[in-house]
């Protein structure tokens, strides 16, 4: 692709008709890619996903599983300066003990980043990611702005850096318009406490905003704020007409 959207505009042409197998994905930027009106679009969340510890509303972070076995980023310079041609300026975010038996549970779709150069000149930078899953509509933008923050990082320390290759390899790529994004639903974000002062005070609107964001498709089904919810309904005489349905969707 020429830029970072029409990487992404491609991405979900691909994808449009179904998830696409072993998805691969290239182009190459001149540096700072940071300014470019479309990763500035994505530049927030991406800070966050890079972001250690993770923000309260997200399931998880890829930093804090980057950075499980010490700063990521600064081994990844640290073995570039050392060896440029090098293979071994590469993280793995999860291993096999965080797959094997985690059934639905959380756990990140990026497995490995790696950079390096193809010779002695400095002046391009690889940056290869590879992941078990990929959602191109909204998340593969988040991706390229998170290779964007991190190839700047790179590039700070090495400024010969000119241009960067972002390469993504995707097991399964497929397009999803109304993803989540795996952020949690301010619903259960919220303590008992908090819901049962918004039943008891027959804040309505609130809660129907609270539920209708909780509504969609999401790769985490967490039921915490509804079964708060539920139980703060005991004993109240409204409560009754919405008790089953939401039974309903707890028990789904």
């Amino acid at each position: 692709a020429s830029s970072v959207g029409d990487l992404v505009a491609r991405a979900r042409a691909e994808c449009a008709q179904g998830p696409v197998m072993n998805l691969v994905l290239s182009t190459q930027v001149s540096l700072p890619v940071l300014g470019d009106p479309f990763v500035e679009t994505y530049r927030q969340e991406a800070e966050e996903w890079q972001s250690d510890p993770k923000p309260q509303d997200l399931h998880f972070s890829h930093a804090e599983y980057m950075n499980r076995g010490g700063n990521a980023l600064d081994h990844i310079i640290s073995e570039l300066k050392k060896k440029s041609t090098g293979n071994r300026a590469c993280i793995g975010l999860i291993a096999s003990a965080d797959i094997v038996g985690s059934g639905d549970s959380p756990i990140p779709s990026l497995m490995v980043i790696q950079a390096g150069f193809k010779d002695t000149d400095h002046s391009l930078l690889i940056l290869s990611m590879y992941f078990r899953a990929l959602e191109v509509s909204g998340f593969l933008p988040i991706n390229l702005a998170e290779a964007s923050l991190i190839a700047t990082r790179i590039h700070t320390a090495i400024p010969e850096i000119r241009r960067v290759e972002f390469v993504i390899h995707a097991f399964r790529a497929y397009e999803n318009r109304g993803f989540k994004r795996l952020r949690r639903a301010e619903l259960d974000q919220l303590s008992i406490s908090e819901i049962t002062t918004l039943v008891l005070s027959n804040a309505f609107e609130e809660l129907i905003r609270l539920l209708q964001l909780k509504m969609g498709p999401d790769s985490i089904v967490v039921r915490d704020g509804l079964a708060r919810l539920l139980v703060a309904l005991d004993g109240v005489e409204w409560g009754e007409r919405v008790r089953t349905p939401l039974e309903r969707a707890i028990a789904a």
